[in-house]
């Protein structure tokens, strides 16, 4: 179970990453048009932040594949190419090993804790909104028959309620306009352009933008930009509404405006309505803006609609241009992970063969002089014949386990890795001496050759020689120095491809303890490779 959530933290992380950069780079972009167009009408600029609000809740959606996926389908053709199916091979089991002793990895702490504080947001949403609904439930009708000129209002419920401050519209109560208990004392001409301004929320169905604000403000609590921009909409969208109250009347606005400014008082003379100091000023201070806002309409810049939509298209590309992710690039994802099997011992047990389902697996001893199938030595020529009848008609369903002793050439590797594929064997798990197994799958063949093709910035090659020794690239490196140089360079390039190069002669001890190595600094494609592959 934890190694399935560190899996998926693992992917959550690079998508969640790359969403989180996509965006921040596109919200710098939206902050700069609104700089640009700070004197445009509001309905402009909420149209601009409302499509920084839809970046937002839209996962990246345009799939480029990873530079060096390594899988059956984008590798086809590659040989001698060995994926990680899964992350055990560090522990003390042969298949599964995070079903012991596995911890959690920093990506899986992050994932609980960002998981725990969004579901946290949304509850806290969710209650606001049932208190809110708790408070309208004693609303009464509003007669406003003898209001003219508002278009639609026969087909909207007015309700009056003294646990609010100002006229509002709920995002869960469709199709209802909710007024204060200070409308009785408010003008006819007052509350006609309330009654406008709240039917233009209605009519622009901004309840839907107000939910995608509450699921932005929680995937991104934790994002700068992202509140910035929340409070912005809200006072674009206000902003807005008051135009389309007023109209392009100059004097309804100054008319418009003393009722806004009636309203704040209001506020002022019912703060217990508020909930508390901090929401009583910042109500107070959104109506001051919105009054300032239709006293300077006057020298706000109209823009022609040909220019809004050109500004939207540019706007939309930039935001498809960064809505991309990376593809999956861990070949053998697909492949289902076999149950836990005791560990191998340092001098194994006569091999046999198990059935688990719809998953057999075999166990084969490899040492330097043969192979033992099921306790009966048999050469490297007749171990071609063994397997055939060991796997059956059902070679795919087929998981070798293969138990090496640490001298065992890695040309004798080569040489049962290449029968294996030629079976149309594809599942192993290489298990060394001292019962570590390294779940593996094998590709198809001839993979060398488009190996050569990958750039030389995603290779970090690994040379492995006879006596012991080991190269990273062209430098020397002693033992206790291969983990820390290739973190080193995976920090770098963390997609980058290490190819592990093994003379004939090169032990199969000394390839399982790299491979290792390999495997806990975080390679996720490690490729095999042998001295005289061109």
């Amino acid at each position: 179970m934890i190694q399935i959530f560190n899996s998926a933290a693992a992917q959550w992380g690079e998508f969640f990453l790359l969403a989180v950069i996509q965006n921040t780079i596109f919200l710098g972009l939206v902050f700069a048009a609104l700089h640009i167009l700070r004197n445009a009408p509001a309905r402009v600029r909420y149209l601009v932040a409302l499509a920084g609000l839809v970046k937002l809740v839209l996962p990246p959606f345009l799939r480029i594949p990873s530079l060096p996926a390594i899988s059956e389908k984008a590798m086809d053709g590659y040989g001698h190419l060995i994926p990680f199916i899964s992350g055990s091979g560090g522990g003390s089991s042969t298949l599964t090993s995070a079903a012991a002793g596995e911890t959690l990895t920093p990506a899986a702490m992050l994932l609980g804790i960002w998981s725990l504080i969004l579901v946290a947001g949304l509850v806290v949403s969710v209650a606001a909104s049932a208190r809110l609904a708790l408070k309208l439930r004693q609303a009464r009708p509003v007669n406003v028959k003898y209001i003219p000129a508002i278009p639609g209002i026969e087909d909207v419920r007015v309700l009056r309620s003294g646990n609010i401050a100002m006229p509002i519209t709920v995002a869960f109560l469709p199709g209802r306009i909710y007024v204060p208990a200070a409308w009785d004392g408010w003008t006819s001409s007052c509350r006609r352009m309330l009654l406008l301004h709240e039917m233009a929320h209605l009519n622009r169905h901004d309840g839907i933008v107000v939910i995608m604000q509450i699921f932005a403000r929680a995937i991104y609590f934790f994002h700068p930009l992202v509140a910035v921009l929340d409070r912005r909409l809200s006072e674009y969208r206000e902003m807005a509404c008051d135009d389309a109250t007023v109209g392009r009347d100059r004097d309804s606005g100054v008319e418009y405006s003393r009722y806004l400014v009636e309203i704040a008082e209001t506020v002022v003379r019912c703060p217990a309505v508020c909930g508390s100091a901090s929401a009583l000023i910042r109500r107070k201070n959104e109506l001051l803006r919105r009054v300032s806002y239709q006293l300077e309409e006057g020298r706000m810049r109209s823009i022609s609609r040909t220019r809004v939509m050109v500004l939207m298209a540019a706007i939309v590309l930039l935001a498809v241009s960064l809505s991309w992710y990376r593809g999956e690039a861990s070949a053998g994802s697909d492949v289902p992970l076999l149950p836990a099997q005791p560990a191998a011992p340092v001098h194994p047990a006569p091999p046999s063969q198990e059935s688990t389902g719809s998953i057999r697996s075999i166990n084969v001893l490899l040492r330097s002089d043969g192979a033992m199938i099921d306790d009966e030595k048999v050469s490297m020529d007749e171990l071609v014949t063994a397997l055939e009848v060991y796997s059956g008609e059902a070679p795919e369903n087929v998981v070798v386990k293969l138990v090496c002793a640490d001298d065992v050439p890695m040309s004798d590797v080569r040489i049962f890795q290449e029968t294996l594929m030629k079976l149309g064997i594809s599942k192993i798990s290489y298990i060394n001496s001292d019962g570590e197994g390294l779940p593996l799958q094998l590709p198809p063949q001839n993979a060398i050759d488009r190996l050569a093709e990958m750039p030389a910035q995603m290779i970090i090659d690994i040379f492995l020689f006879e006596n012991g020794d080991a190269n990273v690239g062209f430098r020397k490196v002693e033992p206790d120095e291969l983990k820390s140089v290739l973190e080193d360079e995976l920090e770098k390039q963390p997609l980058a491809i290490v190819v592990l190069q093994n003379d004939a002669n090169t032990s199969y001890g000394h390839f399982a303890q790299v491979l290792k190595v390999a495997k806990n600094c975080g390679a996720e494609r490690i490729v095999v490779k042998f001295s005289d592959d061109k």
